[in-house]
Formats: structure tokens, sequence, C-alpha cells
């Protein structure tokens, strides 16, 4: 499964954490709910802004719906790093408590790779500091 194909069950299942339908959904991004389906389903991704307005509202950083894009390029990459450090995780450690184990592990692996890639671009980042001291 590839990672765009991934993300139409991270939105469905944030969307039922937060209790929506998907006619709610999409009145809250401005989209239809036959777009909603079609995202949950894999049929099709979603462009930047959709994504970044999925990531509004259900109050999570962009970075988790859209780990295809290099954190480098990512507008105000700190800022991000810190949402994720700081709420993001903590955010779905508290969600999570309702899961069932599956949805959990599945969370869970697509979170991981992230915070891989978090920690090589830290540790290049600390060794670019090492470099200039």
């Amino acid at each position: 499964m590839s990672k765009k194909q991934e993300i139409g069950p991270l939105i469905r299942q944030l969307r039922l954490s937060k209790n929506m339908t998907q006619s709610e959904l999409a009145k809250c991004i401005g989209q239809s709910p036959s777009s909603i389906t079609m995202y949950e389903t894999g049929r099709r991704f979603p462009d930047y802004e959709t994504l970044e307005a999925l990531a509004d509202v259900f109050n999570v950083p962009l970075v988790l719906l859209n780990p295809e894009e290099e954190i480098s390029a990512q507008p105000n990459r700190d800022e991000t790093y810190v949402q994720i450090k700081d709420s993001g995780i903590r955010t779905l450690a508290l969600d999570s408590d309702g899961l069932s184990e599956k949805n959990k592990r599945f969370i869970e692996s697509i979170v991981a790779p992230i915070i891989e890639k978090l920690k090589e671009q830290e540790e290049r980042d600390d060794d670019h500091d090492d470099d200039n001291s």
C-alpha cells in the first residue's frame, strides 16, 4: 500500500474519532461528501490545501497527513516539529484510548516513520551545528 493509499483509512479514523459524518467533514473543509468518500477509499488524494484544512479540523500536524513530503521542504519546519513533539504525539496518545489494538498499530505504523525522519533531521542539524562551531 502506498503512502497515498494509507491516508484514506487515517482520514476515516480521524473523522470517526471526532464523531463526524462524511457530510459534516465535507462541510468543514468546503468539499463534497463524495470527495470525502474518495479520499477515505483511496480513489483520490487530497491536494495540499485540502490536507491543510483536514489537519486544522482534526487538530493534527500537517506532516501526519502528508508523510511523503520532505519535512525540510515544509514551510515552518521547526514549528511543525514542535507541534508534533509537544502536542501531536500527546494528542494521538490521548485519543487512542478508545481505539482497537489494530487501529493503534495502524497509527503507530504511520507515526513511527515520521518520528524517525524527524530524528534523522535533528541529527543532521546537530552535525551541521557542530561543523559551524
